[in-house]
C-alpha cells in the first residue's frame, strides 16, 4: 500500500476515534495512528493543525489555526453574531420581535404552568414551551462558532426544550433538568455537522487515491486497469472501492489531489 493510502486510512480511523471520544485526541494517540507513516515533526504538527481546524481538541498541545489571509471568514468564525447572512439576521430579527410579544411569566405561574403541562394539560404546556423560548436563545451563546448557525442552534434548542419538559418527572429543579435536554441538542447537533463535514472530506480524499491509482496503473499497463487490478494495487475489496466512489460521488466532484 501507497505511503499515501497508508495516511489517509490512519487519519479517517484518527477522526472516528476521536469522534466517539468527545472530539478530543491526546498527541500519543496521534503518534499511534502515524506510526511508521510520518516521519518528523513537522508533519504532526501539520496533522494537529488539520484536526485543529476540524473541532478536534488536542488534549496536551496548544494549536493556534489562523484566519484565512483572503478576507473570507474560515470555519470558526463563519458564524459569530456580527457576521450573520442576510436571510440569517432577518430571521433572528422576525424571531426576536415574536419573543418580545410574549408576555412575561412570573415565578409563581411558572410554577404553576410546570405542575399542569408537565402532568398533560394542553394549554399549560404550550404556554411554559413559550415561557422558556428566551433561556434557549440565551443558551445558544455557549454553542457558537462552532460550525452550526444560530437559527438551527435555536430550532434544534427548542426540540430539545420539548423533550426535556415531556421527560421532567419532579424529582429536580425544572430549569436544570431542561437545560441538559437543550445542551445536548445543540451539541448534538454540532456533532453531526462536523461528522457529515469530516465524512465528505474524506471520502473526497479516498476517492482521489483512487483516480491516482487509475491514472497510474493506466499509464503502466497502457490500458485501463480492471477492478481487481485496481483492487490488488490499493489492497482494498471491491466493495469497499464501490462505496468510496458512491459516496464520492453522492457528495461532491472529484478532482485530481494536487502534488
Amino acid at each position: 500500500m501507497s505511503k499515501k493510502l497508508e495516511f489517509n486510512e490512519a487519519l479517517s480511523a484518527l477522526i472516528e476515534f476521536a469522534t466517539v471520544n468527545g472530539n478530543e485526541v491526546s498527541t500519543e494517540a496521534v503518534h499511534t495512528y502515524f506510526d511508521g507513516i510520518l516521519e518528523n515533526e513537522e508533519m504532526y504538527d501539520a496533522v494537529y493543525k488539520y484536526l485543529a481546524e476540524n473541532k478536534i481538541k488536542i488534549t496536551d498541545k496548544e494549536i493556534t489555526v489562523k484566519s484565512s489571509d483572503n478576507g473570507s471568514n474560515d470555519r470558526e468564525h463563519s458564524h459569530c453574531s456580527s457576521e450573520l447572512s442576510e436571510e440569517e439576521k432577518m430571521f433572528m430579527e422576525m424571531y426576536m420581535r415574536d419573543l418580545d410579544d410574549i408576555p412575561e411569566v412570573s415565578a409563581d405561574k411558572k410554577v404553576l404552568l410546570i405542575e399542569k403541562g408537565c402532568r398533560g394539560d394542553r394549554d399549560a404546556f404550550n404556554d411554559l414551551i413559550e415561557a422558556c423560548l428566551p433561556q434557549v436563545v440565551a443558551i445558544t451563546e455557549k454553542f457558537l462558532n462552532k460550525g452550526v448557525k444560530k437559527s438551527d442552534l435555536i430550532q434544534e434548542g427548542n426540540l430539545g426544550l420539548i423533550e426535556g419538559i415531556m421527560n421532567y418527572d419532579f424529582s429536580g429543579d425544572f430549569d436544570s433538568f431542561v437545560v441538559k435536554f437543550i445542551e445536548n441538542a445543540m451539541q448534538d447537533a454540532i456533532d453531526e455537522e462536523l461528522g457529515m463535514h469530516r465524512i465528505a472530506s474524506h471520502a473526497a480524499e479516498r476517492a482521489n487515491a483512487i483516480s491516482d491509482a487509475t491514472t497510474f496503473l493506466a499509464e503502466k499497463l497502457g490500458r485501463e486497469a480492471t477492478i481487481d487490478e485496481l483492487c490488488e494495487y490499493m489492497s482494498l475489496s471491491e466493495e469497499e472501492i464501490r462505496d468510496i466512489m458512491k459516496m464520492s460521488l453522492d457528495a461532491m466532484t472529484i478532482t485530481p489531489d494536487e502534488q
